[in-house]
């Protein structure tokens, strides 16, 4: 069960990462949010690491920590494109 959560939101996060550059107005934004993102998953990855169950498999959570990190900003960026949001 938490393998199939892992996958779907590593997807999210590649989804997150993916459309970054569309809605962003100039590519050193881009790559600032996207190195935050990055940085804030691999923080709240590790962490999940750190606290798991101990029967638990650190890869699966590290991927959790990640996914679960850009969710939000997969949701807003998902919001835009069904909008047709122009770059901010």
């Amino acid at each position: 069960m938490w393998e199939l959560a892992a996958v779907l939101v590593s997807a999210v996060a590649g989804f997150a990462q993916w459309r970054i550059a569309d809605f962003t107005a100039t590519r050193a934004r881009a790559w600032l949010t996207r190195a935050i993102l990055v940085t804030l998953g691999v923080g709240v990855g590790l962490a999940s690491v750190r606290t798991m169950p101990s029967d638990g498999n650190a890869i699966v959570w590290f991927l959790l920590g990640f996914g679960i990190v850009h969710v939000p900003a997969a949701l807003v960026l998902l919001l835009k494109q069904l909008r047709g949001e122009q770059p901010s």
